[in-house]
């Protein structure tokens, strides 16, 4: 968290600086009440008007550094949260593919909108919030001892033990707020699972046990919100009645002084409105330190990606096309153990076929070749240089690996083979030529929510031309016919087939002759480490 703060040091003193001078008007508009009180007992109406310029001009004063405190304070808020923003999805971005797929998509849903929030709004928000309360505490005081040191010393008291006891139920505040952490991910989750499944729901006619689900999980989430704002609210209000009780036994002290000829009746109001600049800061310090202890749990959670990690010139080795061998490979996945000590080779100029039962590992070997997983043992090496000791980033430039539910953005086919990138429009064609689509098709505005406005061999086609126009070393295809009827999948087979690049490597389920016989080696794993020949 310190890095975030760090981003944004410069506009946090700024805007603490704005807050202080506001609050400063604030005193001097409790210093004019309690002048304009005083000239009741003088009758001097020229004094009178002097301090009614004088309020006129310090609240003028107020309001102008009240709109100001508003203004960079917001500022403030949308650099903290863009920051955080920035620093999660870099993180994201720069680490492994295991390590992202370590939490599911509901985990970094709730990351980057509810617990930013709150770690926004219950720490990062408070902690100017404090800064200012804390410096007109101090002013407000300062005033108030210059009247009469020996009140002000019984209204210190007071105030210190006001703010101690709130801080009692700052335990009770950070157990709540984790317990609802949690189960707001939960809920976010099976809500995710639910729209995704939908079609498949109600084509099962199981509308009223899902319905049943949702009303439990709706239940769950909104009990645990409940508890929470409960807690939070109930706490408030015994802080701000003990607050209350405070504020009566100063009034007391006050009045007893006024009484005793220790001061006057305007200072008295004045020091009445100095004592609103105490304890309702103080008030707002107690609630809000305990909001911060609450926090705690959620910055834990989102430290690791607020890292503000420098690049370090490590040791990494430069990709160096080649062979892919693999050998000695091992890996466990989930407690089960995939590969033990598996062999084979690819070279380039040569196509490849990985066939296999389903649970043999088709799908990680494509992973691992792929550069998904770097925990095995063994040694999977691209040319001279072992895949660990090759970055992401340089070995995702020559290796490309393609899922069987490729990524699709709801715009334009030509900005789904872009994809983000800065690519000509011409290069485009010339990929989307490749794979069989005309100009008109890549016009094609929208591609509908789940691409439901195209056909899954289209789909699989816009997912090979993204790729051709980076033309990488080696194409991973996993299960690309998987989701296609036989005759998109005849016509996505012989694209593929069609295609050039030194190393092609296809995990497939279709174990027919003609098929297989169109690549130069097949890779049968459920004979562990065998590579067979194809009979062309």
């Amino acid at each position: 968290m310190k890095d975030v703060l760090k981003k944004s040091r410069e506009l946090f003193f700024f805007t603490v600086f704005v807050g202080i001078i506001m609050t400063v008007f604030e005193v001097a508009a409790a210093y004019g009440i309690g002048q304009m009180i005083d000239t009741i007992s003088g009758s001097a109406f020229g004094s009178l008007n002097k301090v009614g310029v004088f309020c006129i001009a310090v609240v003028a004063l107020y309001m102008l550094f009240g709109v100001l405190y508003t203004h960079f304070s917001k500022k403030l808020n949308f650099s903290y949260l863009t920051t955080m923003k920035e620093m999660i999805f870099s993180k994201i971005f720069s680490s492994p593919i295991s390590e992202y797929q370590e939490h599911n998509k509901a985990y970094y849903l709730n990351l980057l909108t509810q617990d930013i929030d709150r770690v926004n709004q219950n720490y990062l928000t408070l902690r100017y919030d404090n800064v200012v309360y804390f410096g007109e505490i101090i002013i407000s005081l300062t005033v108030m001892f210059s009247i009469s040191w020996k009140m002000s010393l019984i209204f210190i008291i007071i105030t210190t033990v006001t703010a101690i006891i709130p801080q009692l139920f700052a335990p009770v505040q950070s157990a709540k707020t984790e317990k609802y952490s949690v189960t707001l991910e939960k809920y976010v989750e099976f809500m995710d699972i639910f729209l995704s499944g939908y079609e498949s729901m109600r084509s099962l006619a199981i509308e009223k046990a899902v319905f049943n689900r949702i009303n439990e999980k709706n239940s769950n989430m909104e009990n645990a919100r409940r508890k929470y704002e409960s807690v939070n609210e109930s706490i408030t209000y015994i802080i701000r009645s003990i607050s209350l009780i405070a504020q009566l036994g100063c009034m007391f002290t006050g009045v007893y002084f006024v009484i005793t000829g220790n001061i006057t009746t305007g200072q008295l109001i004045m020091a009445v409105q100095l004592l609103n600049s105490v304890f309702g800061p103080i008030n707002s310090l107690s609630e809000n330190m305990g909001l911060i202890k609450s926090s705690k749990v959620i910055q834990e959670k989102l430290e690791p990606f607020l890292i503000d990690e420098p690049e370090v010139q490590n040791s990494y080795e430069q990709y160096t096309p080649g062979d892919i061998s693999v050998k000695d490979f091992s890996i466990e996945l989930s407690g089960k153990k995939i590969f033990d000590h598996f062999n084979c080779i690819f070279e380039p100029g040569k196509s490849y076929a990985i066939v296999g039962s389903s649970g043999s590992g088709k799908s990680t070997l494509a992973k691992i070749l792929g550069g998904y997983y770097t925990d095995y043992e063994g040694t999977v090496t691209y040319g001279s240089v072992e895949r660990k000791k090759v970055s992401d980033k340089d070995l995702l430039k020559h290796v490309r690996y393609i899922s069987p539910n490729p990524f699709i953005i709801n715009e334009s086919v030509k900005n789904n083979i872009k994809l983000y990138r800065d690519i000509s429009d011409e290069d485009v064609l010339v990929a989307a030529k490749k794979v069989g689509f005309d100009e008109s098709f890549l016009e094609k505005e929208t591609l509908g929510d789940g691409a439901k406005y195209i056909s899954s061999g289209e789909l699989q086609r816009i997912a090979i031309a993204r790729i051709l126009l980076d033309n990488p070393y080696v194409i991973i295809f996993d299960e690309p016919a998987a989701n296609l009827d036989p005759i998109n999948a005849a016509q996505i087979n012989k694209l593929i087939a069609s295609i050039d690049v030194p190393i092609k490597i296809v995990i497939t389920h279709d174990w027919d002759d003609d098929y297989l016989s169109a690549f130069d080696e097949i890779i049968d794993l459920n004979f562990g480490e065998v590579s067979a020949k194809a009979d062309n």
